[in-house]
């Protein structure tokens, strides 16, 4: 059934669209690694309960996978506080397609960018100590200068990069599992070691909440393989908030 808005319901939806887009737009380049990680988690599990049930039409297939896309999607789009304004009511649901569409085109526009670019996040090798240099070359495509480093001295830090001066220590971590908070301890031990203006790990895993809970207090970045494209944004965004946190 159509939605019959008034003249003044539809004024304030294209009003706060006008608004939000360029930054809903800006927030998904940021955050593209946690987003497409999310799609890609979402997209394979529908896959895998498709082929359980390889009787399914495929219609009903096509579906499910369209529906998984979308609660990735409309996660990301509520945790990151874009309409998510309860009271709008129908408002509200119109935005959120909306904005659902977008966030499709846009992240479907930046995979073809980072495939075009050589950046395929599915290539990473297994081996631990090749994953480290797949790590720092691939963030030297994106404008970084990143060294591996070697030898037993290197205080939990794998890759120094540095961006527009500023220095990033990353511990990476190739795992079938989740990350949990021992990685969070070693890459902040070794930032302060490096005297690097952040620290961060980096997976093709995911990471246990304990994890995620200490990296809050400790200011540890934790990132996917799949940030490596827009890791720069996130790193200067990290700078930004300490700076203003110690104002």
């Amino acid at each position: 059934m159509q939605i019959k808005l008034t003249k003044a319901q539809t004024e304030k939806i294209e009003s706060e669209w006008i608004t939000q887009k360029p930054l809903l737009l800006s927030c998904v380049e940021r955050k593209f690694g946690e987003l497409n990680s999310a799609l890609i988690r979402q997209e394979n599990n529908a896959r895998r309960e498709n082929e359980l049930h390889k009787n399914r039409a495929k219609i009903e297939s096509q579906e499910n996978l369209s529906s998984a896309i979308s609660m990735a999607i409309n996660t990301f789009i509520l945790q990151n506080k874009f309409f998510s304004n309860g009271n709008k009511g129908t408002q509200n649901k119109i935005l959120l397609k909306r904005a659902e569409r977008t966030v499709k085109l846009k992240v479907a526009a930046l995979r073809k960018a980072n495939l075009k670019r050589g950046f395929d996040g599915s290539s990473a090798p297994l081996d631990g100590h090749d994953f480290e240099y797949w790590v720092a070359e691939n963030l030297k495509v994106f404008g970084w200068d990143a060294t591996v480093t070697v030898g037993a001295g290197d205080q939990g830090v794998d890759v120094l990069a540095t961006w527009a001066g500023k220095k990033l220590a990353i511990q990476c971590k190739r795992y079938q599992g989740s990350v949990g908070n021992k990685a969070v301890q070693e890459a902040y031990a070794g930032g302060i070691y490096y005297r690097a203006d952040a620290a961060a790990v980096i997976t093709n895993a995911t990471y246990t909440r304990s994890a995620i809970s200490l990296a809050k207090s400790t200011g540890v970045m934790l990132c996917h393989i799949e940030s490596i494209p827009t890791i720069s944004g996130l790193f200067m965004d990290y700078l930004s908030q300490e700076t203003r946190s110690k104002r």
